[in-house]
């Protein structure tokens, strides 16, 4: 996580790629789901996150549905 802001209901995330995506290695902002406690996490910390994908006419987006610590800390 590189940065958290709780009220906003936002993490930016530096994530490795994501094939399934087409999404190469990149720090990118996400809208956080309700169920998701944004207070449980910091910058520095490693997790695991779930997407979910919402379309509009404007495309595709993502948000997180849930998220999870990692065992270690946050990799390069």
């Amino acid at each position: 996580i590189s940065a958290v802001d709780v009220k906003g209901s936002k993490a930016t995330i530096a994530h490795e790629p994501i094939a399934a995506l087409g999404w190469g290695k990149m720090t990118m902002a996400f809208a956080v789901e309700k169920p998701v406690d944004l207070a449980a996490f910091g910058a520095g910390d490693g997790v695991h996150f779930l997407l979910k994908e919402t379309a509009s006419k404007k495309g595709k987006s993502y948000s997180i549905a849930a998220m999870c610590a990692t065992d270690g800390a946050a990799q390069e």
